[in-house]
């Protein structure tokens, strides 16, 4: 059956409720045209719908628009640009494009490009760290949540990874939430990816274990 009416059919392949939140329903589905697989987070009215997709060209504008704010440089890993241009985006997509040991993916929300999540495994693939950013004018949205959530679907449907890292800021107190929410636990704190915003600023490790 196709799910949403949408002119190309997905097939859905597996379907989870989020324990602890009755209004999200996720789905997995592949979808058989030029963007691959898409992971779903939508509300059970269907109202609003969230997509990871593999990154794409017709990505690069939105995307160098949305990351051309300090309100986002500043709260992600040193080395992040800013100001962000056009030339960063094509760079980067371009380049995660040869990355062996990461999955990066753009965030749509209700089909616009609203950020990108990524998965980086270690050499092993027993161990996956998660990053995301979103653009400013979809906070408060509920995105981030459905954005982490599929990707945590994603990084243990590999059999090998038992557990998904996350780092983040300390005063980054919205992104803590996020984190805690889909089940994450303060690890330690370090400081090995603090910012150039805020360099006094400690960087706290959130782990995610899987179940057995």
């Amino acid at each position: 059956m196709c799910v949403l009416n949408l002119k190309n059919c997905f097939l859905p392949s597996t379907n989870y409720f989020l324990e602890g939140d009755p209004h999200y329903h996720l789905f997995f589905m592949k979808r058989f045209d030029d963007i691959g697989t898409g992971w779903f987070f939508m509300q059970k009215n269907e109202s609003n719908t969230i997509r990871l997709s593999a990154l794409h060209k017709r990505y690069i504008n939105e995307m160098a628009r949305l990351a051309n704010n300090k309100n986002i440089a500043r709260w992600v890993r040193r080395g992040f640009p800013f100001p962000y241009t056009r030339v960063d985006a094509e760079q980067f997509i371009e380049a995660s494009k040869e990355e062996k040991n990461s999955d990066v993916y753009a965030i749509e929300w209700n089909r616009k490009f609203t950020g990108l999540i990524s998965l980086i495994f270690n050499e092993k693939r027993t161990e996956a760290e998660v990053g995301y950013w979103i653009g400013e004018e979809y906070w408060g949205k509920g995105i981030g949540f459905g954005a982490l959530s599929i990707a945590i679907e994603k990084g243990f449907d590999i059999k090998t990874v038992n557990v998904i890292k996350a780092e983040v800021i300390e005063s980054n107190l919205a992104s803590i939430r996020v984190l805690e929410k889909a089940g994450f636990t303060f690890e330690k704190t370090t400081c090995s990816t603090c910012n150039d915003f805020y360099p006094e600023d400690k960087t706290l490790v959130y782990l995610l274990n899987k179940l057995p």
